[in-house]
């Protein structure tokens, strides 16, 4: 919020459920400027369950609604 002067009322949390996986693809940090998404920040391993976030943000309305998921993280056990 401070760091990118984004309003707090902007960010927005989703819970986590079971579904399929979705296709992934890697997108430039400037193409994310000025559009909207879900931040995920953490080292990529197993444990931490990343299919699963994968999955719930393509099965809730956020990809619908114009939201892209961004995952930031170095690899990790399992990455």
């Amino acid at each position: 919020i401070v760091n990118l002067g984004i309003a707090s009322e902007r960010i927005h949390c989703l819970s986590l459920y079971v579904v399929n996986s979705p296709q992934v693809t890697e997108t430039p940090v400037t193409q994310l400027i000025d559009r909207k998404f879900l931040l995920f920040v953490g080292s990529l391993e197993y444990r931490k369950n990343i299919p699963m976030l994968i999955s719930a943000f393509a099965y809730s309305s956020l990809p619908k609604r114009g939201y892209r998921l961004v995952l930031v993280g170095g690899d990790g056990h399992g990455s």
